[in-house]
């Protein structure tokens, strides 16, 4: 059956654009009350002329509106019905909708489309084939999701059934009503009923089903429409679904006021610390269960690491501290089983560089060579070199501080051999090496190799965080440069900057790369093998504009990296 464009594009432009104002599910353009007499009224003294009136008074509630139609629309057959839930919490900073749809395969379907924000994160997914987008929530980018009472047909004249009834634990009454009260009169038939809360005023449960061969608030819409809203869930405390991709919100959980070197992305958080790994662990310890996180598992405390899990609801909250001239703190959240932190790169199919489309290309070359946990790197073995001054958020003093990188890594299949020297900026060298051998972590300390919980994997996991969004923007204004050989392998060269890209694509991309800086610019060089595609070298600048925790702008800065890829095919990794 078709489903009616009427409806369809109404409910786009009620929830895409995230509107408050009242929106019932009918044509544009038109009141959701329309009886041209503007007389019809019922026989009642109750009046509900704004839905979605008094339940902001609620903490924490969840409302679900059901609706569906069956008739025609301007003359073709038409049959849908949809499932909106919202799900607020206070004390979550949670207001997350989400939206089933009984036609996914429609071009007009909203079915999976998820929107709003939650501890202290945006999201944001289209349609359920989408992944799903995070940004963090700041005092200028602030979503505002449509109150779904406001979406039921105002009524005017209804009469009580019974007073004081009980519904979701609470005095209400019981009001009921027909076309009369809902401008219907003459046009069709109408039965609806609905329970207001005794405090508050708000609508707690509300049902009305129309029929008319006239046309329900438009001529060319007839047949029989329904609506059905509850809310339940009220003051009460309960998990709040996401899409299984969608990363976990950290802005509830508790941080030194020492923390420095600061970086940040939706499910994971490191920072530097003068506490020692003992006292870090301390920390977190005797502050979480008041932040709502109890403990999980046997912790793991000692003078080399520390490893902690805690749950909080539908949160799994991992904490691993390691030592150094500052003690590292890494902390990231997951919802359930979900995967918390992975390098966000497509999955696509390698192909030869002189295929497909150059955008494409550049933005998938350095996937094509690290891989990801289903798709192995193309390259049997290399060696990979990371030189760079990465700007960073010092959150203890509030300034921005430039830190210098340096890794080396040799990678056969999925083993790994890592050395990387973080000098932050006015401190010392903190040198970490370590092995991933089938699976089995590995740190070397003071030339001694020993097992390890996580040894170098989130080294390896998180560097490429500080290169994808200055590749992303750059690589969407390519210009090629010929071809010149690197180690050994031919390569085409391409000229990237940001400056030379389509605007509203780059727009689009900036809304795509939640990341703390935002980069506003690069612009670089980079080589992709002839043969497989895969990136073989790239220099990029670029520039990272930082807010602080409140989303207030604290300034930017300029970084740097070079990276090389060489001795493909040659590299083999075992332990020492």
């Amino acid at each position: 059956m078709q489903k009616s464009a009427l409806h369809k594009l109404f409910s786009i432009f009620c929830l895409l654009t995230l509107v408050t104002s009242a929106c019932s599910l009918t044509a544009p353009g038109t009141s959701p009350n329309a009886n041209p007499t503007g007389e019809s009224r019922g026989p009642g003294a109750f009046d509900l002329s704004n839905a979605g009136m008094g339940v902001d008074t609620l903490d924490a509630y969840r409302a679900t509106l059901k609706t569906s139609f069956t008739g025609i629309v301007s003359g073709s057959e038409s049959s849908w019905s949809m499932i909106y839930t919202l799900s607020v919490s206070n004390a979550r900073q949670a207001r997350i909708l989400s939206i089933s749809d009984n036609d996914p395969s429609s071009d007009t379907s909203l079915n999976g489309l998820t929107t709003g924000q939650m501890d202290g994160l945006i999201y944001t997914r289209l349609e359920a084939a989408d992944p799903c987008s995070a940004e963090f929530l700041t005092t200028d980018n602030t979503p505002e999701v449509i109150e779904l009472a406001q979406m039921l047909p105002t009524v005017s004249g209804a009469e009580v059934v019974s007073a004081p009834e009980t519904l979701a634990d609470m005095a209400v009454t019981h009001y009921r009503f027909d076309e009369r009260a809902v401008d219907m009169a003459g046009l069709g038939t109408a039965q609806g009923e609905m329970w207001v809360a005794n405090e508050g005023g708000f609508v707690v449960k509300y049902s009305l089903q129309i029929q008319s061969d006239q046309g329900i608030y438009d001529s060319d819409q007839t047949g029989t429409m329904t609506w059905d809203y509850e809310l339940d869930g009220l003051e009460q405390s309960f998990d709040i679904p996401l899409p299984q991709d969608c990363p976990a919100g950290m802005s509830d959980l508790p941080l030194p006021g020492e923390a420095g070197n600061g970086k940040k992305v939706p499910g994971y958080l490191s920072y530097t610390t003068d506490r020692s790994v003992a006292e870090s662990a301390d920390y977190y310890q005797k502050n979480l269960p008041a932040a709502g996180f109890q403990p999980e598992g046997t912790p793991l405390i000692n003078d080399n690491e520390t490893y902690l899990e805690y749950v909080n609801g539908d949160r799994n909250l991992t904490i691993l501290t390691m030592p150094g001239t500052q003690t590292s703190v890494q902390l990231m959240m997951e919802f359930g089983s979900s995967q918390v932190f992975a390098i966000p790169n497509p999955t696509v199919e390698p192909t030869a560089a002189a295929a497909g489309d150059l955008l494409k290309r550049i933005s998938n070359a350095l996937h094509l060579v690290l891989g990801d946990d289903t798709t192995p790197s193309i390259f049997p073995s290399y060696h990979l070199d990371l030189t760079g001054t990465i700007p960073a958020l010092d959150s203890s003093s509030g300034t921005i501080i430039l830190n210098n990188e340096q890794i080396s890594t040799d990678v056969e299949g999925a083993n790994i051999h890592l050395v990387e020297t973080n000098t932050p900026q006015g401190g010392s060298p903190v040198t970490t090496e370590g092995y991933l051998i089938n699976e089995t972590n590995y740190l070397v300390t003071g030339g001694i190799t020993r097992e390890d919980i996580f040894g170098i994997q989130m080294i390896w996991l998180a560097w490429p965080l500080d290169v994808l969004g200055p590749l992303g923007l750059a690589g969407m204004g390519p210009e090629a440069q010929g071809s010149e050989m690197i180690a050994g392998r031919s390569a085409d060269k391409y000229v990237i900057d940001s400056a030379k890209a389509d605007p509203a694509s780059l727009e689009m991309l900036k809304g795509m790369l939640p990341m703390n800086p935002e980069i506003s610019e690069a612009h670089g060089t980079i080589w992709l093998d002839h043969e497989t595609g895969a990136m073989l070298k790239l220099v990029i600048d670029y520039t990272g504009a930082f807010k602080d925790a409140s989303g207030i702008p604290v300034g930017s800065a300029p970084g740097h990296i070079e990276i090389t890829v060489s001795q493909v095919g040659q590299v083999t990794v075992s332990l020492p």
